[in-house]
C-alpha cells in the first residue's frame, strides 16, 4: 500500500544521555545525503560517455540548527577522533491514512562544525552544527529498518538486504 509520510515533530539527543532532549530548541535536522561514488568513461569508440558506479559512497554527512547557546551540545566539538553518537526521532503522519508513524535515525560521527548566526536584536539567535566523518548511519522507519551503513565493518543494508556480504566473504573482512 502507498504511503505518503511527512515529518510532523523532532528531536534530537547528542551523547548517550537518555535526558538530553533537544527538542525544545531544535529547528532544522538534515539526514545524510546518500550519494554514490561514480565517474565518467566514455571509450575511444563509443558514440557517448556513460556515467559508471564507483563502488562506494560519498563519505556521508549530516546538520541540525538549535535556538540559543547550547553547551551541553557545543563540548562535543573536539580536536581528537573521537566520535559522539546522535539520536534523531520523528513523528511522521501518513497523509493517506492519517495514521502516525516513528522515525529513528542513529548516527556515529564527529561533531565537526558550529556556526553561530549573526546577531540581531529582537531575533533568535541559532546556531548551525554540523556532523562530519560519519562511521555508522542506520534509519529505521516505523520500527523497519530501511538503512544500515557500518563503515569500519564494510555493511551496506537497505531495505534489510545486505548489498555487501559477498564482498566482506571475499575479502576476509572479520567481525562482518
Amino acid at each position: 500500500m502507498t504511503q505518503f509520510l511527512l515529518k510532523e515533530e523532532m528531536n534530537l539527543f547528542v551523547g548517550d544521555d537518555p535526558d538530553a532532549s533537544n527538542h525544545l530548541t531544535l529547528s532544522e535536522l538534515a539526514l545524510p545525503k546518500l550519494e554514490e561514488m561514480s565517474f565518467d568513461f566514455q571509450g575511444g569508440g563509443a558514440a557517448f560517455g556513460l556515467n559508471m558506479k564507483g563502488g562506494g559512497f560519498k563519505p556521508l554527512a549530516a546538520s541540525f540548527k538549535l535556538a540559543g547557546v547550547n553547551l551541553d551540545v557545543m563540548k562535543y566539538f573536539q580536536l581528537d577522533e573521537t566520535n559522539t553518537p546522535f539520536t534523531a526521532l520523528s513523528a511522521m503522519r501518513d497523509q493517506l491514512t492519517g495514521a502516525l508513524k516513528p522515525a529513528k535515525a542513529i548516527i556515529n560521527g564527529r561533531l565537526g562544525t558550529i556556526e553561530e548566526d549573526a546577531f540581531k536584536k529582537g531575533e533568535m539567535s541559532q546556531h548551525d552544527y554540523g556532523i562530519t566523518g560519519i562511521v555508522h548511519y542506520e534509519l529505521h522507519i516505523d520500527g523497519k529498518e530501511l538503512y544500515y551503513f557500518d563503515w569500519a565493518r564494510g555493511i551496506v543494508r537497505v531495505d534489510g538486504v545486505d548489498k555487501r556480504a559477498k564482498v566482506r566473504s571475499m575479502l576476509n573482512i572479520p567481525g562482518a
